[in-house]
């Protein structure tokens, strides 16, 4: 088993030069989109991974003018992170979320996806498995109205 201490958090915002400003609703302004991904290392070099698409969809967070502020969310987290092991996810969890700080879920949700990332990739097992999972395909769900 890999020692599974993390080492490192990166938070990338990713925002192409090329997407264009999407409108989600008839009724909603266009706002434009940004990728933000989390990867954490751990002492064992194994990395966890996580990603959500962002935009400014209430007009009200500024994130259209700097997409880093989504970036900044992660900082307060980020330090009581280093050191502690992936498989205490949940006492991880339980502690982000009683100091949170940030006005998005965001941070804690991707950073404990990541960590559930790391603990499959150290068991060299998708994560669907490790969690039970026993069929190899399903259906696919094309309800949302984005994309």
């Amino acid at each position: 088993m890999h020692t599974l201490d993390i080492v490192r958090l990166r938070v990338y915002v990713v925002a192409p030069d090329v997407t264009p400003p999407y409108r989600f609703t008839g009724t909603t302004e266009a706002c434009p989109l940004y990728y933000n991904v989390v990867r954490l290392t751990t002492r064992g070099g194994v990395e966890g991974a996580a990603g959500v698409l962002s935009g400014d969809f209430d007009h009200e967070k500024d994130y259209d003018e700097d997409p880093h502020r989504y970036a900044e969310a992660f900082r307060p987290v980020i330090g009581g992170l280093i050191g502690r092991n992936v498989l205490q996810r949940e006492a991880i969890a339980a502690e982000m979320l009683a100091a949170r700080t940030a006005a998005i879920p965001d941070p804690e949700s991707l950073i404990e996806i990541a960590m559930w990332d790391a603990a499959a990739r150290a068991v060299d097992m998708p994560l669907y498995r490790m969690l039970g999972g026993a069929r190899e395909r399903i259906p696919a769900d094309a309800s949302s109205p984005v994309f």
